[in-house]
């Protein structure tokens, strides 16, 4: 599974720090790796006047699915101004030739041990896994 940058975050981010190295096993909501972003916040002085400070807030990025880590498609020090648009596919409608776009940036690469494509009353057909557990935290979900 590729994990790609979410709509949702408050870009630009600044990777700090990688947490997971190449063969790695990880668990869902496991942090994969800190980062920072900016934002203007009002605070009072020490004479009651409020004024504009920007402030740096640090979070970490967490998995959206468990598996075994494979590889890094960001650098520490990258920094991501948005999700972003990448050209992903060249499609033939009836009116012509369209490119398509993805609208996140590629992140990290994880295998995971099922795919869970066939599902059977709230379970993975091939693996038995619960499928109705809840998303929380996934960053893909919070559109």
């Amino acid at each position: 599974m590729l994990l790609q940058s979410p709509r949702n975050l408050q870009y630009p981010i600044t990777v700090t720090e990688l947490l997971k190295q190449p063969g790695d096993h990880v668990d869902k909501f496991a942090p994969l790796f800190s980062y920072f972003s900016t934002t203007v916040v009002a605070e009072n002085d020490d004479d009651g006047k409020e004024q504009q400070v920007e402030k740096r807030l640090h979070t970490r990025f967490e998995s959206e699915t468990d598996g075994k880590f494979l590889r890094w498609r960001i650098a520490e020090g990258v920094v991501i101004k948005e999700a972003g648009y990448t050209p992903v596919a060249l499609m033939r409608f009836r009116t012509g030739l369209r490119l398509t776009w993805s609208s996140s940036v590629e992140l990290i690469e994880i295998e995971e041990p099922c795919r869970h494509d066939v599902q059977f009353g709230g379970m993975c057909a091939n693996c038995g896994k619960d499928m109705t557990e809840l998303v929380k935290g996934c960053h893909s979900c919070r559109n």
